[in-house]
């Protein structure tokens, strides 16, 4: 959105998005999560704090600010991780969710895992989770972009769905 306001001169819709965006994201004051670096800080607040009510949520874990990762690829890696995880949960017929985010900080590795109950099956094709929404020709992209975040630093990626837990487990 940024770049295509930009690069057609819409500046009023650029400013109006950004105040958009930082609103929300200086609206997530109650840190309730800290793993140490600030982006992941804020997405993780984000999706989290408002879910917690109906959700078991539990963040362990430390990572340092600076990373070998981009800022922008950790970004994309984290948002969907978390995002997708809320989504599951959320879609939980009479039970109380339950989501596990785990970092754990290497001197040259990062180590992100993430575990979320689930309900139903999940079809997998070339080892991804094919999306459950309805609408598939406009979602399940999110978890194809993670796997090419990790490829591009050489990490790997696994994921599994079991006993209606889905977790995914991310070196880079």
């Amino acid at each position: 959105e940024l770049k295509s306001y930009s690069e057609s001169g819409e500046y009023g819709k650029l400013k109006e998005y950004l105040a958009e965006m930082l609103g929300e994201i200086s609206g997530i004051s109650e840190r309730q999560y800290d793993v140490g670096n600030d982006i992941v800080n804020t997405i993780i607040n984000y999706y989290f704090l408002p879910v917690r009510e109906t959700c078991k949520v539990t963040v362990r874990g430390y990572m340092y600010e600076e990373q070998a990762v981009s800022q922008r690829d950790l970004c994309i890696i984290v948002s969907n991780l978390v995002r997708n995880a809320v989504e599951a949960t959320a879609n939980l017929q009479g039970g109380q969710g339950e989501i596990v985010f785990e970092v754990q900080q290497g001197e040259r590795t990062l180590n992100i895992y993430m575990e979320n109950t689930m309900e139903g099956e999940l079809r997998f094709r070339n080892g991804m989770p094919a999306t459950t929404k309805k609408d598939c020709r406009n979602h399940g992209f999110g978890l194809g972009n993670v796997r090419a975040v990790v490829g591009k630093y050489k990490g790997s990626y696994e994921c599994k769905a079991e006993n209606g837990r889905y977790i995914v487990d991310i070196f880079v």
